[in-house]
């Protein structure tokens, strides 16, 4: 569904399926334009009010449905730049332009799918990242793919809060009502902020949250994924939850190693000695099912940037920042880029701000350049963060090793007295 060979793969498995009782199916990849076309020609044919048909569907319309169905199916991206939509931040309901972020968390998924590990248990990724860079939206809209085109499928959200699952859950209910009706399989159960049902494909997408200690109602005892299978989940704010052991002991015991299971785990850092840090080392170790993905603060240029005065000249700080950004991005996200004046004077600017207000260890964590900034903001270093920064940016290459030898004709314990 994310990598291009694994998507021309089953899109040719799903048209020899379908060929049998359908000869001569196709799934073309429409523009733009044509998928707007289309979807006003079939707009005619049904009543949104009464959701029932005004007229029947011809050949061709039939054969075009199909083909978008399959074609939606097969390719994640196809189906999200042409249907699904979402709120931008001024409030306007638009199709996704993917971000960067989201292209390069997309890629690595893309891996993991085609990869033989996926093959055998499926694509589960532990994101860390900086603040708002849209990997939540993201994530929601992969599993909104899986629930709404695939059959048998249980999927969980779960954020830290039921106000933030809720807010996670509204996303899915917007691509799903924004849907054209040719898309949209039958709802059958809506619960808000609990659960959604489409009975006739036993497909299911239930809301829980990290932080409780009870179950949806109240009414007993409750650990996520407890008693069930989920075939698609996705875990938000991993590092304010509470009890983040429960996605070891229940949550990633109930994804099946399956090619079609999918997770996410996504969060900013919030210190070291919780589970999040724990969850992030164990994944960079190789160990467990769960693969890394790290995201720095500076991936997306025009967010995160201001214009320079005139006058400004970037700190030693802020230019040994910058170069380090440079090999972060290359090795963690595989692209190369250089901060521009903008992005290195919304961090000197930013940096000092949250120095003055006492806030350097949050803002290190919200916004870092790699990993291991991220999980400074502990609070129990004998260093500062300030120490500890300076210190990083001011790393060098070593040039080289030598051996020291002390001559024994001194008398070294005398010389350190005096």
């Amino acid at each position: 569904m994310y990598h291009p060979t694994v998507v021309e793969q089953r899109l040719t498995t799903m048209l020899d399926a379908v060929r049998r009782t359908v000869p001569g199916a196709e799934a073309p990849a429409r523009t733009l334009a044509e998928v707007a076309e289309w979807d006003a020609r079939l707009s005619t044919a049904w009543d949104p009010d009464t959701k029932t048909a005004k007229r029947p569907l011809d050949d061709e319309e039939q054969r075009f449905i199909l083909g978008e169905k399959l074609r939606s199916k097969a390719d994640w991206r196809y189906c999200a730049e042409r249907y699904f939509k979402i709120r931008d931040e001024g409030g306007s309901l638009i199709t996704i332009p993917l971000r960067r972020t989201q292209e390069i968390i997309l890629r690595k998924l893309g891996e993991m799918e085609a990869s033989t590990a996926a093959r055998n248990d499926g694509v589960l990724a532990l994101v860390l990242k900086a603040r708002q860079l849209g990997v939540s939206t993201l994530t929601e809209l992969l599993i909104a793919h899986k629930a709404l085109f695939y059959s048998h499928r249980h999927c969980l959200i779960a954020s830290d809060i039921p106000e933030n699952s809720a807010y996670l859950f509204d996303m899915i209910e917007r691509v799903y009502e924004n849907l054209p009706w040719w898309l949209q399989p039958t709802k059958t159960e809506h619960v808000k902020n609990d659960e959604i049902v489409f009975g006739k494909i036993d497909t299911r997408i239930k809301v829980g949250w990290g932080n409780a200690t009870r179950g949806q109602r109240g009414t007993a005892r409750a650990r996520l994924g407890q008693g069930t299978t989920i075939n698609a989940f996705h875990g938000s704010e991993l590092a304010t939850w509470t009890n983040g052991k429960q996605i070891d002991s229940s949550v990633t015991p109930a994804l099946p190693r399956h090619p079609n299971t999918f997770g996410l785990l996504e969060s900013t850092a919030l210190g070291r000695g919780n589970w999040w840090h724990d969850a992030w080392t164990t994944a960079t170790k190789g160990l467990g099912r769960w693969r890394p993905i790290f995201i720095p603060w500076c991936i997306e240029v025009e967010k995160y940037s201001v214009p320079p005065p005139a006058s400004w000249t970037p700190s030693d700080i802020t230019t040994a920042h910058a170069a380090r950004v440079t090999g972060i991005a290359r090795d963690w996200c595989g692209i190369t880029m250089t901060l521009t004046p903008g992005q290195m004077y919304w961090y000197e600017t930013m940096r000092a701000e949250a120095i003055q207000k006492r806030m350097l260890p949050s803002f290190a964590a919200e916004y870092a350049a790699d990993p291991d900034e991220c999980f400074q903001n502990s609070g129990q270093s004998v260093f500062s963060i300030e120490m500890l920064n300076g210190a990083a940016q001011r790393l060098k290459t070593l040039a080289g090793l030598a051996d020291i030898t002390l001559d024994p004709t001194v008398d070294w314990a005398r010389r350190m007295i005096e």
